[in-house]
């Protein structure tokens, strides 16, 4: 897992947790703003962006590795936690083993309920049509189609298309299929 920091370590602690397939950049924007008052962090996680070699397990073995670098790193306890879908759960999971773990929390997106059915057919979706979901080509199309129909405040802005298309084609499936796994069946 690799962390990137934004303001004063001085500074309150938000962790902001990027959901399954993208990666820290997801939240860049949001850490520039927050970094004149906050220190920022946003993990990648394991199997995704720049740590795609490193196999991802489950969301206990990363909440695992969160919490290790909150004691590290932040005392032990944050200002805000906040993740999105995959992240969102992961904030759960170190919500539900340590509560005291932040003041606030935003979660967005977030299986609270298991969905084994919906975790099969994205399974069998990835495994079927992968290659034509993340590939260079389809990520590219998948930005125009953004660029076209988003307003203007809402389109990654050209630093962020670049790690987007970067990082996108590299996404293992194996990544999928243990998120898939963890995430939406348990």
């Amino acid at each position: 897992m690799n962390f990137h920091e934004f303001g004063l370590r001085t500074a309150p602690h938000v962790m902001l947790i990027h959901g399954g397939g993208n990666a820290w950049w997801n939240y860049l924007r949001q850490a520039r703003a927050l970094s004149s008052h906050y220190h920022v962090i946003l993990p990648t996680l394991d199997g995704h962006g720049e740590e795609y070699q490193i196999p991802y397990r489950s969301t206990e073995r990363t909440a695992d590795q969160l919490m290790d670098y909150i004691r590290c790193e932040c005392g032990g306890r944050l200002f805000a936690l906040g993740g999105v879908s995959l992240g969102g759960q992961i904030v759960m999971e170190l919500l539900a083993r340590n509560r005291d773990v932040a003041e606030k929390a935003i979660i967005d997106g977030s299986l609270c309920i298991p969905q084994p059915a919906l975790a099969r057919f994205c399974i069998a979706s990835v495994h079927l049509l992968g290659p034509l979901l993340f590939s260079e080509r389809a990520c590219r199309r998948q930005l125009a189609l953004m660029d076209r129909f988003l307003p203007e405040e809402m389109r990654y802005p050209e630093e962020i298309k670049a790690y987007y298309l970067q990082d996108m084609p590299k996404l293992p499936r194996e990544t999928l299929y243990a998120m898939y796994r963890t995430y939406m069946m348990q």
